[in-house]
């Protein structure tokens, strides 16, 4: 369970922080695509797989796989570890995780297709690091990060049409790129001066419910079992 706690931790602390705003589901079409960093690209990709307000992503090497499903609406989180086939229903955690889910879909996901900065900016306050690269910070005028996008034209990304945007904040000399599909309206790339990722292998198209739902054969851990697991790996080190 090794892999398990690995997920965890950042899923949980950056991934879905705690925003304390209500939760929201994915309002594009369904999809699946591999997360790749610009900076590590023969790293194993990271998996994300999106439909009817579910997320799953799957992360970790070949031989020691990892999966988080989060699905707000059926208020449940699933952690599973594909190496053990065995699985933990972290359903504790789904309030916890939704609250971050509207600043993480609103960054991902902007509605303004004419200005994407004015989802980020009525929706970021008092951050150090947006994911693009860009340091925010409140102005002392009013709590909101003032966010300016340029747009840089139509480009395509792995064969997809996307909008490019310039993103900086008011002021400031530091920026990031941001690529957005035409169709999903999803960013597919994202470039900084600490790195970027794109999504590949994008799969439109309803994801089988399956990847879901607590996986058939897969044996369900209790938090007890896998603390003293946790315990004596820890002795052992």
């Amino acid at each position: 369970m090794g892999a398990m706690a690995v997920i965890v931790a950042p899923v949980l602390t950056h991934c879905f922080g705690d925003g304390g705003l209500p939760a929201t589901e994915w309002t594009g079409p369904p999809f699946s695509a591999e997360i790749v960093p610009q900076k590590e690209p023969a790293k194993p990709p990271a998996r994300i797989y999106v439909g009817e307000g579910r997320i799953r992503l799957e992360m970790g090497d070949p031989l020691d796989r990892a999966a988080i499903v989060f699905d707000p609406a059926r208020r449940t989180t699933l952690i599973i570890s594909l190496k053990d086939r065995s699985y933990i229903d972290a359903g504790m955690f789904t309030s916890l995780l939704a609250r971050g889910t509207v600043p993480l879909m609103r960054f991902l996901h902007p509605m303004h297709a004419d200005d994407p900065c004015i989802d980020w900016n009525s929706t970021v306050e008092n951050v150090s690091m947006w994911p693009v690269g860009v340091a925010v910070h409140a102005h002392s005028s009013d709590s909101t990060p003032h966010l300016v996008c340029h747009h840089q034209g139509s480009e395509s990304v792995n064969g997809r049409p996307a909008q490019k945007w310039t993103v900086a904040e008011k002021g400031a000399s530091d920026s990031g790129t941001v690529w957005i599909d035409d169709r999903l309206h999803l960013i597919v790339k994202s470039t900084s001066h600490s790195g970027g990722v794109e999504l590949h292998d994008i799969q439109e198209g309803p994801q089988p419910a399956a990847l879901f739902e607590p996986p058939a054969g897969y044996r369900r851990l209790g938090f007890s079992e896998i603390f003293a697991k946790l315990r004596h790996t820890t002795a052992a080190n």
